[in-house]
């Protein structure tokens, strides 16, 4: 299986390679709502928040336990912002289109191909 998956390539079932990586892709989704998205699919987005410099309270985004990929290094990627909402939004933006491996130390990790996706229904947080 070549990789990475085109958007037209369809795989409705995880598949198991040889080396016990199941690969998952979402199938012509246009864009999705980050936060269903996590909901339909068991993922949990863990928000932190810290005082930053300006002592201005900061706030972080990120699934729990998955890693972008690039090219070879795995990237603890994560959305900042001075409100939950405008970290969603950046981290909504970071990740679109990218490869994500969650629970990287188990040899049944996932690796998973991410839609568009989008936070357009605010927290107001």
């Amino acid at each position: 299986m070549k990789w990475p998956l085109s958007r037209k390539e369809q795989i409705k079932e995880p598949v198991d390679l040889e080396a016990g990586v199941n690969i998952e892709a979402l199938i012509n989704i246009e864009k999705i709502e980050i936060r269903e998205y996590a909901r339909d699919n068991g993922r949990e987005l863990i928000v932190r928040s810290y005082e930053g410099v300006d002592n201005a309270l900061k706030f972080t985004v990120s699934f729990d336990g998955g890693c972008t990929v690039d090219g070879n290094a795995m990237l603890g990627e994560f959305g900042l912002g001075r409100s939950v909402d405008e970290a969603l939004i950046q981290y909504a933006k970071k990740i679109s289109h990218k490869r994500m491996n969650f629970d990287i130390f188990n040899k049944h990790r996932i690796d998973i191909l991410l839609p568009k996706f989008v936070h357009t229904h605010k927290l107001g947080m």
